[in-house]
């Protein structure tokens, strides 16, 4: 579902109010295999990756950081090639909006992340400074991470 703000003169009510309304998915379609993204690419269509799940038993690997006087801790899991398949974030001061930030953040990386995202790719899209350093804490864990991938 979207939502979308009723303009004056639709429907009546001119109160900027918000409304659900539903989303279009009639030219979408599902890639299981990366040669049907390109198929379906070179056709003019979008397509969604399916979602690769994790084992559910796996290792996982944690480490702390600290983002504007605020101390994390990053837990990731990883396939069994070794890419990044998850990102967990909290905040040492448990229930805090910077906890439900990080934790929230971190919850939709990782579906980006299990939806084909290459971390590359999510490393470039978060908030920086002027200086380039990363303003989020899950900005934070994905340049350690990618620095240790690299490594």
């Amino acid at each position: 579902m979207t939502q979308t703000r009723n303009p004056a003169g639709e429907g009546g009510a001119s109160d900027g109010s918000v409304h659900a309304a539903k989303l279009n998915t009639s030219d979408h379609t599902r890639a299981t295999e990366p040669h049907q993204v390109v198929r379906d690419c070179l056709m003019g269509l979008r397509t969604i990756p399916e979602r690769q799940r994790l084992p559910n038993r796996r290792a996982a690997e944690t480490f702390e950081l600290e983002v504007g006087s605020l101390r994390y801790t990053a837990t990731l899991g990883r396939y069994a090639d070794g890419t990044v398949g998850e990102i967990f974030l909290q905040n040492h001061k448990p229930g805090s909006q910077s906890d439900s930030n990080a934790r929230d953040a971190a919850v939709a990386a990782s579906l980006a992340l299990q939806h084909g995202c290459p971390l590359e790719t999510l490393q470039r899209a978060l908030l920086r400074d002027s200086r380039g350093r990363p303003s989020t804490p899950l900005g934070a864990a994905v340049d350690i991470i990618a620095a240790e991938d690299e490594r």
